[in-house]
């Protein structure tokens, strides 16, 4: 069984190297011993190292080569300086070139476990982050951007150009087409990425409150401020704020909204001096931003700030080469291969239009797994959630008074089309645009 820990111990006093060793391994590290420079660097190409246990004064060298070998090799790598008192000055300089700490001959051998519990702590911290951060590159970064369409290709271009620079951007698209997702993806992207990343659904906030969730406020500053609230703003500082539905927000919220950004500094409700903040502002609306304007809805001044870049998601339904991509990548998140879903299904998939977006293709793939139970899906498990299309005027039903089921609109429908075509089943599909394997999916369902 592997030891949790890597450790090298560069020293040419053996009895000493022995002791160390003995107190390393007490606390389940794997040991490896080296008695000059040469060795050392000869173990740091051989094996990676979480720390590193070096004497200031080698044979052939100093610990200062030891530190640079190591910090070359792997700069996450924690170095510990054992040292004389004469040298101490050169320790110090170690650390300023990157040690984490040093220890004095002789030292106690509770300081030398506490100092070493210390770096390793240090270590994992630092590699728990960077799994962290690959988890939400893989998840929200360009990876997540899926479809090898043209106009997801550009997508992912206007992206890596907006994370290039610290502008204002706004994303407009359709409900459901993923513009939390770009966010995310400019954020990790950008030089702030290992700052804070705040969402706020402006559109979710009461408007009694906007300043409130907004800037802060407090304690006591109104009913129900039992304690002081630092705001969306100040969490976001040194990073990303991200301003969905920007705008349904109300024209007075707007105002506040716009002294925040051009002043960089906000103040919350209830306190007597301003807070300056630095972030990066991302905003998104599904709605015309230009119309919004127009009606008197949203502020042109503000709507200048928000858009010094623009990011548009186009929906679904012009991008439908995408569909059998999208699919597989749902299903590989679920633990599941491509091979779940047929022809017949993504044939079915790709004559829908979409109004949700890839949110409802998510929503359909994910209600199709429960319903096949974990088996192939089949027409039958997703036909039934595929939201309809809204109609043009024209194709507007006459509803009766005691109104009619959607089943048997479809099925009426259905009947007609057929006779139309003579029975000729191939010809029905194409008068409904359809393919031929979904039509008889279709009258299979309806019993015809």
């Amino acid at each position: 069984m592997r030891a949790k820990h890597q450790v090298l111990v560069v020293d040419d006093d053996a009895g000493l190297a022995r002791v160390v060793r003995l107190l390393l391994e007490e606390q389940g590290c794997a040991v490896t011993l080296a008695a000059n420079v040469r060795d050392a660097k000869a173990a740091l190409l051989a094996r990676g190292f979480d720390l590193a246990v070096t004497d200031l004064q080698l044979p052939d060298g100093d610990g200062l080569e030891v530190l640079d070998a190591v910090k070359r090799a792997s700069p996450g790598t924690q170095v510990v300086m054992i040292t004389a008192f004469a040298t101490v000055p050169t320790a110090v300089e170690a650390m300023k070139r990157g040690a984490f700490d040093y220890l004095t001959k002789p030292f106690d051998n509770d300081r030398f476990t506490t100092l070493v519990g210390n770096a390793l702590r240090l270590r994992d911290l630092a590699q728990e982050n960077v799994r962290l951060r690959s988890e939400a590159e893989q998840r929200y970064g360009l990876s997540a951007i899926v479809g090898s369409s043209s106009q997801m290709e550009k997508v992912r271009e206007q992206i890596r150009l907006a994370a290039g620079s610290d502008a204002a951007v706004m994303i407009q698209g359709e409900t459901g087409t993923g513009k939390e997702l770009a966010a995310r993806a400019i954020h990790l992207l950008g030089e702030r990425a290992g700052e804070p990343f705040v969402a706020v659904n402006c559109g979710a906030i009461p408007e009694n409150l906007v300043e409130s969730e907004l800037f802060g406020h407090s304690k006591g500053a109104f009913t129900g401020a039992v304690r002081d609230f630092d705001g969306r703003f100040v969490q976001a500082d040194r990073g990303t704020i991200f301003l969905d539905e920007v705008t349904e927000m109300k024209p007075d919220s707007q105002v506040k909204l716009l002294r925040a950004i051009e002043a960089m500094e906000v103040q919350a409700v209830g306190a007597t001096d301003a807070r300056t903040i630095d972030v990066r502002v991302i905003s998104a609306t599904n709605r015309n931003p230009a119309e919004c304007i127009r009606s008197g809805g949203f502020r042109e001044d503000l709507y200048y700030r928000l858009n010094v870049f623009v990011l548009r998601l186009p929906p679904l339904r012009e991008h439908r080469s995408d569909i059998p991509e999208l699919v597989e990548h749902y299903l590989a998140g679920r633990g599941f291969s491509r091979e779940m879903a047929g022809d017949d299904v993504l044939d079915l998939l790709a004559e829908h239009d979409f109004p949700g977006n890839v949110r409802e293709l998510e929503n359909v793939i994910e209600s199709g797994l429960i319903l096949s139970r974990g088996r192939t899906l089949r027409p039958e498990h997703i036909a039934d959630r595929l939201m309809p299309s809204a109609p043009g005027p024209s194709a507007r039903p006459e509803i009766p008074e005691h109104g009619i089921s959607l089943e048997d609109v479809e099925k009426n429908y259905l009947v007609e089309v057929l006779k139309k075509a003579g029975g000729n089943k191939s010809h029905a599909a194409r008068l409904l645009g359809i393919s031929r394997a979904t039509l008889l999916y279709r009258i299979k369902k309806h019993g015809l």
